[in-house]
């Protein structure tokens, strides 16, 4: 940001000094100066092209496209568009100032006429003002019309009170004194404030002198109708007037004619605003003070009597008329005194009541549905109780007097002066000046928010998140405007305490994308140690509420325009957390008995372990996420221990209501995958030493005080089985209950959830997951074998579960519990992946839990129609789920680890998931080598594929074989040995591997049908140069096996009767291994006669022995194979490798292609983007298609 300032800062000077040696060089050289002219028009030559609609849209779109632009990448033209859109009006005015006079006109003239066209703008007063003085040149008719028009829809009527004390100061062109008065009397009389235009127009006998007959005639045509109505007007009030008071100042008038007269009177003192009647009223005052108190009097019972009604004009003249008899009054009478102080009172009172009304009901940031008729801001200020008027009202009506007046301001456009309003208050009141500085923080909230106000995003149809672009520069000055407003309330004595809303207040001055400072934070609320404790907690919590959700996710970001790439924005997320950590071990250093912050740390540190787990913004090979995952929770459970020690040196002083079971319920949501969020990590295992850590902890707090607090949680989890609008989740429920049972199973008030969780272990008591090996249980290290995973259950509960239905990716039915409870959860939930459905998520079980161990290369499910299996256990069933195919890691493995399975089931409070766990099954890995893997019925294919031989010098023997059971390593199936003996096996490639294709479990054993692939790649140079022919004889199988041979013809696939197969060209010889010479050298021995014969035999047989000795051209298949192991990483450096080999040829679509295929994958990597997960089979597929094509 600083950089960007400073390159901004630069780029201006330069064009400052550029502009002036230009403009020096122009003084001494026309020629320089048309040559300076034309340059500057080629500059910004398009800004007579650009169209200038500053409505809402318009602007937001121009803000959020400049904010993703370097200032130093935009050109001239850009700059003054980018100024014009942010409302840098100077910098608007100073380029409008360089450019040619007929240039810069012509462009004004657009801004002009597109601003005031069809399209309302979005413009303020102060943009209005900034906008006329960027006038170039003069401001004629047309642009003063144009000028009146945008004044018309920048400033609403009832704000002309800031307009007067704008034009009062005046500005570059307007208002002051002097010729300016004149054009801006103008510009007010077609913007329709007739009255202030009045005050700058000249007289009709000077607007007669008027040179120009156009403005002429409007001006004395405007004063004329202007003078006859107001003339009429004041005419028929005045001779009203005159008759009324007559009778009210008459001694000899009957009393209640008196009494309607003063009415009428002040009848009419609602009619016309209180300047006119000023006069009038000191006279009266002369002659009969009595009767100025009657007419007092009855201008109070009429006023009041019109609070709320829909004619604001009279009553803001009433406000206006009650200020001015009073003033008056006061000359004459001391208003502290019987009678005037009551009436003093009661119209400071009335004055009261309507700044609440408008208070409660200005559009603003304290907008109610109702928005009821009120008298403006403006007008409120300025009738509001002072001098004679004031000084006579008690202490505490003054005071009600000046909180109002702070709240007026609060609502105006003036809100900024409400500061010094509100601390010269607080120096007399302290507690008022607290309660109007938070409403100060709330109205600078407000117009500081980039939310934009529903009203304009219903106007221009805009999606309901829409925000301005918050740029740098712009977050630094808001959060330097928040700190300023905070020292000075801190200063006066009167800090705001209502957290939230200074949190909030902090929260806007930043773009949703970025997270929060610490310097910010401090330089807004001072040392980190020093803040208000509901301050702080707030703080950490809104923290933690963007680190779960907007600021690690890279839509936001690109809707921000920050341009982070994802390992930037998981960089940004991670200082996030750091930040917040910090700031809680730093407050409580000083405050160490703040069990609180500790508690949020230890909440927001399992959040941050978590979120490394499951992150999908950036996959970094070097970081292990079980890892940080495991050092977060510890540092978790480190300071939940730190808290609970120092909540138990507190407690023995805290009343029974003062208890508190917050930290232990922190702790155990956190041990159960509660984020602080509300997200759940429904993976996260139960770490029982830790639950029991947990228990002992609140069991250690003194005497009957454990118990006290071991009751208000087991009530607390009765309320959370209790709660039907916010129930707990149905995957959670099971582990909720049973764990809170270990700390609450003493309590009276568990016995609920002590009944819930026997019934679900009745269920689980008829349930057995087990696994078994598939074979013996000693595995040679270098061995693949088999594990069959099955559940065992009462034939009862067998008929009831529905096992199949874990085995496929079925949503439960429509109309269903389960169904409904899916399409109603909103429960953000941690998962690793997609998770289709039941089958997914066992399969994700699976892979977890032996991932540490194994190398699971393949798993098979049975159909979901499977039948369960007869047990030796009467009134026992087995149904087999899946076989997994598997490798140990290394010879230390001694066991097939615990396998989790979440089971489905229905109470009577809705569905409820329990998992269930399969015990420990031994196992031998020895590095001596063991049989093999039991298998049985074996059927074999060799296809013999000779089609590549004159391009790749090689030929193919693809071997598939299938067995009931793990087939076993191709030297084990075939005699590779008899192979060899006619030509070199250059390599194999073993294609992906075994792969499973169904489970049999309805015979007398339960195995895996399985099928493996294999290309054997002959080196067959020998065959080719020179060109021969020879038979190859297909190797025979060392095992009892069904064969089938077949071989390519040309481009044909045909059987062979025996495998036996011919390949290459030329006439065979009697052995496969002799060298045949070619028909085209036979054309050498027919031209050689005699003894020549053989000397072209010696000179062939020399050529052929240096062609053999000379090393053949290194070439793609040579390098690149198949990789034994296959993930999407693996796969993907395969790819670019073989895209940037000079030994592989392809065409610009066919490197297109591989571009494409190595993005899907890259993106399928970590999925949860939206992209689904490769399976390790086509991963396969894609790595053999570009190897066939290097090849």
């Amino acid at each position: 940001m600083n950089q960007r300032i400073i390159i901004t800062s630069v780029l201006v000077a330069v064009l400052a000094a550029m502009s002036t040696g230009r403009s020096l060089a122009a003084e001494q050289d026309p020629e320089a100066a048309k040559k300076e002219a034309e340059e500057l028009r080629k500059q910004y030559g398009r800004l007579t092209r650009e169209r200038y609609y500053r409505n809402a849209a318009a602007v937001y779109n121009q803000i959020q496209q400049f904010a993703q632009i370097e200032p130093d990448k935009l050109d001239p033209a850009g700059r003054f568009l980018r100024a014009f859109y942010e409302g840098d009006w100077d910098a608007v005015r100073q380029t409008l100032d360089r450019l040619p006079d007929d240039f810069a006109g012509e462009v004004y003239n657009r801004m002009l006429g597109d601003l005031a066209g069809r399209s309302a703008p979005l413009l303020t007063l102060d943009d209005f003002l900034g906008l006329a003085d960027a006038c170039p040149g003069e401001l004629d008719a047309d642009r003063v019309r144009k000028l009146g028009l945008l004044l018309r829809v920048a400033l609403p009527a009832e704000q002309e009170i800031w307009l007067k004390q704008a034009l009062q100061q005046g500005t570059r062109l307007l208002g002051g004194n002097g010729p300016r008065r004149a054009i801006t009397g103008r510009i007010l009389m077609h913007a329709g404030f007739d009255d202030l235009a009045r005050t700058y127009l000249p007289s009709v006998g000077e607007a007669t002198q008027i040179e120009d007959e156009a403005v002429r005639d409007e001006v004395l045509k405007f004063l004329a109708s202007q003078e006859e109505l107001d003339r009429f007007q004041q005419d028929r009030i005045a001779r009203l007037w005159v008759q009324h008071a007559k009778v009210l100042t008459d001694p000899g008038e009957d009393n209640g004619k008196r009494l309607q007269a003063a009415d009428q009177l002040a009848e009419l003192l609602g009619k016309a605003q209180a300047a006119a009647f000023e006069p009038w009223i000191r006279e009266l005052l002369q002659r009969d003070l009595p009767a100025v108190l009657t007419l007092a009097v009855a201008l109070g019972k009429r006023a009041q009597g019109r609070t709320g009604d829909a004619d604001v004009a009279v009553r803001t003249n009433h406000l206006a008329a009650q200020k001015t008899l009073l003033q008056s009054a006061g000359e004459k009478a001391d208003l502290s005194k019987a009678p005037w102080d009551s009436v003093a009172a009661a119209m400071a009172d009335w004055w009261i009541t309507e700044a609440e009304h408008t208070f409660n009901n200005h559009p603003g940031y304290r907008t109610t549905a109702g928005n009821k008729p009120h008298v403006v801001p403006g007008e409120l200020l300025a009738t509001a109780p002072d001098g004679r008027w004031a000084e006579a009202l008690p202490a505490t009506v003054r005071e009600r007097i000046a909180v109002c007046q702070s709240k007026a301001v609060l609502v105006s456009d003036q809100y900024q002066d409400a500061a010094k309003l509100i601390v010269a208050l607080a120096g007399r009141n302290p507690q008022a000046g607290v309660a109007l500085a938070e409403e100060y923080l709330q109205a600078w909230a407000y117009r500081h928010n980039p939310q934009v106000p529903e009203p304009i995003r219903r106007k221009y149809n805009l999606p309901a998140e829409t925000r301005i672009a918050v740029t740098p520069i712009m977050m630094e000055k808001n959060i330097a405007g928040l700190a300023e407003m905070m020292d000075l309330f801190r200063a006066s004595g009167i800090p705001p305490h209502n957290a939230e809303l200074l949190v909030g207040a902090f929260d806007v001055c930043y773009s949703k994308a970025e997270v929060y400072r610490r310097t910010h934070i401090e330089k807004v609320f001072g040392p980190i140690e020093a803040m208000d404790d509901e301050v702080f907690a707030h703080m950490i919590r809104l923290m933690i509420q963007g680190l779960s959700s907007r600021w690690r996710t890279m839509e936001v970001q690109l809707e921000s325009g920050t341009r982070r790439s994802q390992q930037e924005t998981l960089d940004m997320v991670r200082t996030g957390y750091q930040t917040a950590i910090d700031m809680i071990d730093q407050r409580c250093a000083k405050h160490p008995d703040d069990w609180k912050a500790l508690t949020l740390a230890g909440s927001l540190l399992a959040d941050w372990g978590d979120f490394e787990y499951y992150q999908q913004l950036a996959g970094d090979a070097s970081t292990d996420r079980v890892a940080l995952f495991r050092e977060k929770n510890n540092l978790a459970e480190t300071h939940f221990a730190r808290a609970a020690e120092v909540y138990a040196k507190q407690v023995e002083k805290l009343t029974a209501r003062q208890f508190s079971i917050d930290i232990y319920l922190a702790w155990f949501h956190s041990l159960l995958g509660i984020n602080s969020d509300g997200r759940l990590n429904l993976s996260k295992p139960l770490d029982r030493r830790a639950l029991n850590t947990l228990r002992d902890t609140i069991r250690r707090l003194p005497g009957p005080i454990a118990q006290s607090h071991i009751n208000l949680f087991a009530k607390h989890v009765q309320a959370r089985m209790d709660d039907t609008q916010n129930p707990l989740h149905e995957e959670l429920k099971y582990k909720y209950l049973a764990g809170s049972l270990v700390i609450t199973k003493e309590s009276p008030f568990a016995f609920q959830a002590g009944d819930k969780v026997a019934y679900y272990d009745d269920l689980l008591d008829e349930t057995r997951l087990t696994t078994r090996v598939d074979g013996p249980n000693t595995i040679y290290r270098d061995h693949e074998f088999g594990i069959v995973l099955s559940v065992q259950h009462t034939e009862a509960l067998g008929r009831m579960a529905d096992f199949g239905k874990y085995l496929v990716n079925e949503l439960p039915p429509a109309g269903s519990p389960a169904r409904r409870s899916i399409e109603r959860s909103l429960v953000p939930t941690y998962q690793m992946g997609q998770l289709q459905g039941r089958r997914d998520e066992l399969e994700m079980n699976i892979r977890e839990a032996l991932g540490l161990f194994f190398d699971v290369k393949a798993i098979a499910f049975s159909p979901k129609d499977v039948q369960p299996r007869p047990t030796d256990q009467p009134g026992w069933e087995e149904t087999i789920l899946a076989y997994l195919h598997v490798k140990a890691k290394d010879a230390s493995v001694d066991k097939i680890p615990r396998i989790q399975m979440t089971l489905e089931f229905l109470d009577l409070t809705g569905p409820v998931k329990i998992t269930t766990e399969s015990a420990e099954t031994l196992i031998k890995v020895t590095d001596r080598p063991t049989e093999p893997r039991p298998y049985d019925r074996v059927e074999l294919t060799q296809i013999l594929d000779p089609r590549g031989l004159d391009t790749s010098e090689e030929i193919l023997l693809d071997v598939k074989a299938t067995a009931c059971g793990l087939v076993p390593e191709l030297e084990e199936l075939l005699d590779l040995d008899a192979l060899r003996q006619q030509l070199p096996v250059a390599r194999i490639d073993p294609h992906e591997g075994t792969v499973l294709r169904q489970v049999n479990s309805w015979g007398d054993t339960v195995h895996a049908v399985s099928e493996r692939q294999w290309t054997v790649v002959l080196d067959a140079a020998e065959v080719v140069t020179p060109p021969r022919r020879m038979e190859v004889r297909l190797p025979p199988p060392k095992i009892e096996a069904k064969v089938a041979y077949q071989a390519y013809v040309e481009m044909d696939l045909v059987d062979l009767a025996e495998p036996l197969a011919t390949v290459g060209k030329g006439e065979a010889t009697a052995t496969p291994a002799a060298l045949l010479v070619t028909d085209d050298r036979r054309l050498i021995y027919s031209a050689v006669a005699g003894g020549g014969l053989l000397v072209v035999l010696v000179l062939a047989a020399a050529v052929y022995r240096i062609r053999r000795s000379r090393a053949r051209p290194l070439r793609a298949a040579d390098v690149f194979h198949l990789p034994s192991q296959i993930d999407g990483f693996v796969v993907v450096q395969l790819l670019r490798a073989l895209g940037s080999s000079k030994l592989v040829s392809m065409s610009s679509d066919q490197r297109s292609e591989m571009q494409q295929d190595i993005e899907r994958i890259q993106a399928s990597c970590f999925a949860g983007n939206g992209h689904e997960q490769y399976p390790e089979g086509e991963l396969r597929l894609v790595a053999r298609k570009w190897l066939r094509l290097a090849r």
